[in-house]
């Protein structure tokens, strides 16, 4: 079975787990296939900024730190 965004997504979000809470804890990232594609204060400006970089991509977007509360885009 294929994985999920949310299952991609959250993979790489604990491989970068501890430098993304060290230095960015309580910001959105927005994660693709091809890693961290944004990190901000704002939803939607986030998710701007990725799709610039990543436009054919779908992402996992998520606060940083222990109370994720992610969407997917």
């Amino acid at each position: 079975m294929e994985k999920s965004v949310a299952e991609i997504g959250e993979e790489i979000y604990q491989q970068l787990k501890d430098r993304l809470e060290r230095e960015h804890l309580g910001k959105i990232v927005a994660i693709c296939d091809a890693g961290v594609a944004s990190i901000g204060d704002d939803v939607d400006e986030v998710l701007d900024r990725a799709l610039e970089k990543h436009p054919d991509k779908v992402f996992y977007v998520r606060k940083i730190g222990s109370c994720p509360a992610f969407h997917m885009f």
